[in-house]
């Protein structure tokens, strides 16, 4: 007589943890998707978060390039504005009067 036995290993068998059958196999295999789906999700949100943080900076450029514009244009309406006759007053250059009492 002649016998051959095979058996299929499950991943959980090899593991230090001893296996409780196939539902522990199939609940890693869930866990390890689960892990494996957020890595991927938080890999996506790390490049959206440099592509936020790219526009913000290119954003911020624009901004100081706004703000430099702003004050020389600023600076010209001032030198204008120095530049065009003010109204003057008159009233200090009223004639003496003489009272005789």
């Amino acid at each position: 007589f002649f016998f051959f036995f095979f058996f299929q290993a499950e991943d959980g068998i090899r593991d230090v943890e001893r296996s409780r059958g196939l539902g522990d196999v199939y609940k890693r295999q869930e866990i390890e998707q689960l892990k494996k789906s957020l890595k991927r999700q938080q890999e996506l949100h790390v490049i959206e978060l440099s592509d936020k943080q790219e526009e913000i900076s290119a954003l911020s450029y624009e901004v100081e390039e706004l703000r430099t514009e702003k004050e020389c244009m600023q600076s010209e309406i001032e030198e204008r504005d120095e530049q065009v006759a003010k109204p003057v007053s008159y009233t200090h250059l009223t004639l003496p009067t003489i009272c005789s009492v």
